[in-house]
């Protein structure tokens, strides 16, 4: 009962603090779905690859937003904590344009750092990544996401999870230190574990994406995940 009353107040406080936002802001709502797939292949007990394709659509679908490639490998250590390194290609497409050739290409490396608590009746999942991004320029980026998850029992044989999480960006100078936010995502819904190798995610994902010191963008998005383990 106390974590159902503690993810309602956490809830109200993030609707709370984006209704102000937007009360601030010229706000330009854009709605769409995004769709991706992970693929993991476990080597053993700690090592493993991981590799993610991303397809994200804008104007509900009618128009292509991003494409998405993500290799990492993982480490698994024995106290919880797992440690990734990767690369990501990335193509942006115009909102406004054809959707045909991208708008621009980013190149980006990047490390994390990911940790899960268990306790009794949910758990906790964080991870923070360093981002370092070739795109009109070098740029760094600190992304920090914190979720709770909590099991609701088994639907026709498949047990299913309900999940909120929230992950800020925040833009870093040449010298690493931090002088804005980027991003704000917030995002819930429901994981499906089909089976040991397989698990489906599907849920609202609302993002806050500060365009100038006027005008914001809020996106409504109807995001899915599908999670293969080898």
């Amino acid at each position: 009962m106390k974590l159902k009353i503690t993810s309602i107040s956490i809830l109200t406080i993030l609707f709370t603090l984006t209704t102000l936002k937007a009360q601030e802001y010229d706000i330009n709502n854009n709605f769409g779905f995004w769709n991706e797939i992970f693929i993991t292949k476990k080597f053993d007990s700690k090592w493993s690859t991981t590799n993610e394709f991303h397809f994200r659509s804008g104007k509900f679908a009618a128009q292509r937003d991003q494409i998405l490639i993500r290799p990492s490998l993982n480490y698994q250590f024995n106290n919880g904590i797992k440690f990734s390194s990767g690369y990501t290609y990335i193509e942006n497409y115009n909102y406004e344009g054809s959707g045909r050739a991208p708008k621009a290409v980013e190149n980006n490396m990047w490390e994390q750092i990911s940790y899960r608590i268990p306790f009794k009746g949910f758990s906790v999942f964080q991870w923070i990544r360093l981002e370092h991004r070739w795109t009109n320029g070098f740029k760094n980026r600190f992304r920090y996401r914190f979720e709770v998850s909590k099991p609701l029992g088994e639907v026709f044989n498949t047990p299913i999870s309900a999940f909120v999480l929230n992950e800020l960006f925040i833009v870093h100078n040449k010298k690493l230190r931090p002088f804005s936010v980027n991003q704000n995502w917030v995002y819930m819904g429901f994981d499906f574990n089909l089976n040991k190798n397989l698990r489906l995610r599907t849920g609202y994902h609302n993002i806050y994406l500060p365009s100038s010191l006027t005008s914001a963008e809020n996106r409504h998005i109807w995001e899915t995940f599908l999670f293969i383990t080898l």
